[in-house]
């Protein structure tokens, strides 16, 4: 046993590692999250031992994740039978990650059952993940070790140029940008209250997407008051979105063209990496769920130490002296993952400094991956402590909309605490949501707006809203796409989010015909009260149970559910005396209530109001309010 790096109290990350000690030069190196480098070791030289040592890790981590897609393909649809609507709900609770990455993983163990070859180059560190999923969209049990020979000498750029030849080159990098933006902050509440009502009217939290809706309404609305004459202004922007993705596929495509000119100065020797064995699975959907979550839990584990050494290679530019045309190139052909997955361990690691509560509750298995995430957002050397404690008696789900909500209460009205909020603050906040979602509080603004002949916004809804101290400002490193927002009720705020690139053309484009048709009017206002005409008629008027929705603020009412189109279920059924008063009437989604409550794969107590649940056929988790208690 050897102790890496010390991060907290309980001698952070300590690892079995036999192999890392044979070969390593990281001892050398000393603490990764030393500002120089130690006498005798230049940057180069330390640039290239942390190679090595992300390498390692790295491969040993592809081998981990095809553990728990191993475990998650033999689970099947047996999260269903545990109480999840969803594969992406069982992964965030059980797995702590995100549904894409589980959905990835059970893929390609899937496939590699089928593929011996691919599976043991994979295995042996042949190969690393990245290539070990584009060699398996494409291999057969006939072709596998053909193309893995073909593919020994070449990068996972060249390896698509290969199997695809009639396809360009492409650089598959995250094409999003910064769009900043400095408004009253009444606006910035406007906008929160736009991208709530566009997740609720879509049924899902959609990411970017919302700008996108509020952008097109604003679109269509804005021609509308074009004078004649003037109705070429689509096909003008039409023509300068295409000029834009022409030049950014250019771009990208002379990108991809010096990755392949490129010759990084690493070795390729294989490296299979520390991953448990390859052993048997358990047959039971219980035994599986453990097995998976002991696996996550020790993949979070080692992403956060892979984060630490990560951010000290990057600020050295390693990836420069060895070679790499960018961080992508470097992190998708010797990393075997996206930049994105890169940046997010080294924010973790970032956030986490100074931070051992949080650090505790993550190497114990406490709290996993995203729930640490979520956490590492908010608390201070003051609060971590109590957000640990949170945390581990919450799920997900509940955990995120914590942590929202402070972010929010903090960005807009300048909440200067950071504590996990109490009961009454949490009633304060759903409060205001359920207003909103409703239409109520929105309606008196457009009845206002159309009084007044006005085409934006005639008030702002920031009487409902908290207030305090500033925050700290946003982190430009942060790949989030929530919008980040800093400054003090009364005054002009900064908003920053990042947003795909032709939505940022899009927003632009939209700003400058703004000024043309409605000069002097404030844009952000416009696309708010644009959005609102449209569409709060709309909320609030489903049908007689409309009070009940309202109530549950129009989500699954499981505490492990993310979806939002629901529907009434009695929680004492009407054949055994159950009648229509709201306590016996909760809200969950079709799933919930037709295969989880009446399938038996979970069970709803009483009140309605504020049921307990308990997952699983047999329950493996009791959820009494927003307590969480692990059963299994």
């Amino acid at each position: 046993m050897l102790v890496i790096m010390r991060g907290s109290s309980l001698e952070f990350a300590k690892f079995e590692v036999g192999q890392l000690a044979k070969g390593s030069r990281l001892a050398e190196v000393g603490r990764v999250d030393e500002v120089g480098p130690p006498g005798g070791i230049g940057p180069f030289d330390e640039a290239e031992c942390l190679d090595e040592e992300l390498y390692w890790l790295a491969r040993g981590a592809g081998r981990l994740r095809l553990r728990i897609g191993q475990a998650l393909h033999r689970l099947g649809l047996g999260y269903r039978e545990l109480g999840f609507s969803t594969l992406g709900a069982y992964a965030l609770e059980r797995c702590s990650r995100g549904g894409r990455w589980a959905a990835d993983s059970r893929a390609l163990a899937g496939r590699l059952e089928l593929l011996p070859h691919l599976s043991a180059a994979l295995e042996a560190g042949w190969i690393g993940w990245s290539m070990a999923e584009l060699l398996a969209r494409h291999a057969t049990p006939e072709t596998e070790a053909a193309l893995l020979e073909v593919a020994r000498d070449k990068t996972v750029q060249a390896m698509r140029v290969a199997l695809s030849p009639h396809q360009e080159p492409h650089d598959d990098d995250d094409d999003s940008r910064a769009l900043s933006l400095t408004v009253p902050v009444e606006e910035a509440w406007a906008l929160e209250a736009t991208r709530m009502m566009v997740e609720h009217l879509d049924g899902k939290s959609s990411g970017e997407h919302w700008l996108e809706a509020v952008l097109a309404e604003g679109h269509a609305s804005l021609l509308a008051l074009l004078r004649s004459g003037e109705d070429d202004t689509s096909l003008q922007m039409e023509a300068e979105h295409a000029a834009w993705r022409a030049e950014l596929e250019h771009l990208q495509h002379q990108h991809a063209k010096a990755e392949l000119r490129s010759r990084p100065r690493v070795s390729a020797d294989p490296v299979a990496g520390q991953a448990p064995g390859a052993d048997d699975l358990p047959s039971s959907l219980e035994e599986l769920d453990l097995r998976i979550r002991q696996y996550a839990a020790e993949l979070g584990s080692r992403d956060l130490f892979f984060g630490r050494i990560a951010r000290r290679f990057v600020a050295l530019g390693g990836w420069q002296s060895l070679g790499f045309v960018s961080e992508a190139h470097y992190a998708r052909e010797r990393l075997g993952m996206s930049r994105a997955s890169l940046r997010s361990k080294m924010t973790l690691a970032r956030r986490t400094e100074g931070r051992d509560h949080l650090v505790d509750a993550l190497q114990q298995g406490r709290i996993g991956f995203e729930a640490t995430q979520l956490v590492a957002r908010v608390a201070t050397a003051a609060t971590e402590e109590a957000w640990v404690d949170r945390a581990a008696r919450r799920t997900f789900k509940h955990l995120r909309e914590e942590v929202q909500w402070v972010e929010l209460s903090q960005r807009i009205a300048g909440e200067a605490a950071r504590e996990p909020p109490s009961e009454e603050q949490l009633r304060r906040m759903q409060a205001l949501e359920r207003s909103i979602l409703s239409g109520e509080l929105l309606r008196r603004v457009v009845d206002q707006a159309e009084d007044a002949g006005a085409h934006g916004l005639a008030e702002a809804p920031s009487s409902d809203a908290p207030s305090g101290a500033a925050p700290d400002g946003p982190d430009e490193s942060d790949e989030s796409t929530a919008v980040q927002i800093s400054g003090t009720l009364g005054s002009r705020v900064t908003l920053r989010m990042r947003v795909p690139g032709d939505l940022l053309l899009h927003y632009r484009q939209l700003e400058r015909l703004h000024r043309r048709v409605l000069p002097g009017e404030s844009f952000l206002g416009f696309l708010c009260g644009n959005f609102w005409q449209q569409w709060v008629p709309t909320l609030g008027v489903s049908d007689k149970w409309e009070s009940i929705y309202r109530r549950d603020r129009y989500r699954c009412t499981s505490p492990v559910c993310h979806q939002r189109k629901v529907t009434l279920h009695h929680v004492q059924y009407r054949a055994h005396g159950g009648d229509d008063s709201p306590d016996n009437l909760t809200c969950p989604c079709a799933f919930c209530h037709l295969e989880g409550e009446h399938g038996g794969r979970l069970k709803i107590l009483p009140p309605g109001s504020n049921p307990t649940w308990l997952l699983g056929r047999t329950p493996v988790m009791r959820v009494q309010g927003r307590e969480r208690i692990l059963l299994a």
